[in-house]
């Protein structure tokens, strides 16, 4: 007897594992591992996120067997590392323009995924608009496009 197979898919799948995530940075019932900066501020996370997120972290957590390893991040002040764990678990932070190239690099130090120059990432100025405003998302990646409301990309 032949079975005819078929596919289920949920619709909502990535929306559903986003609200998953932004849960989970506020809940720490689950956090395995603890980040540690300079300024004696520690962060709690989880390992399966920040693996996923950090071939380095990932790197750095398949070689340590204890069941909640504190990773000490030297040289991290605690307002860029929170804007970091934002980032994994929010797939965005809120940073000042000046601390843009600072946080750029740390991302790239730590080999963030979808935040690497050559992935590109969008920034979203949250100037004086009104409620009513959309905000302006531009492309700041080395290629420099701007992306336009429509979702089209302007090149000039």
């Amino acid at each position: 007897m032949v079975t005819e197979q078929i596919s289920l898919k949920c619709n909502s799948f990535q929306e559903n594992i986003a609200k998953s995530y932004r849960n989970l940075r506020t809940d720490t019932h689950f956090c395995d591992v603890t980040l540690a900066c300079d300024d004696d501020q520690q962060i709690e996370a989880h390992r399966v996120i920040l693996t996923a997120c950090s071939p380095l972290f990932s790197n750095i957590l398949k070689r340590n067997s204890q069941p909640h390893p504190i990773i000490y991040m030297r040289g991290l002040k605690a307002k860029d590392l929170v804007a970091i764990v934002d980032f994994i678990y929010n797939g965005e932070a809120t940073i000042y323009k000046t601390d843009l190239e600072s946080f750029l690099a740390l991302a790239q130090e730590i080999r963030l995924e979808g935040l690497s120059r050559k992935e590109g990432y969008f920034l979203v100025e949250k100037g004086n608009q009104t409620p009513e405003q959309p905000l302006p998302v531009k492309d700041i990646s080395e290629t420099g496009s701007d992306l336009c409301e429509d979702g089209s990309v302007d090149t000039n």
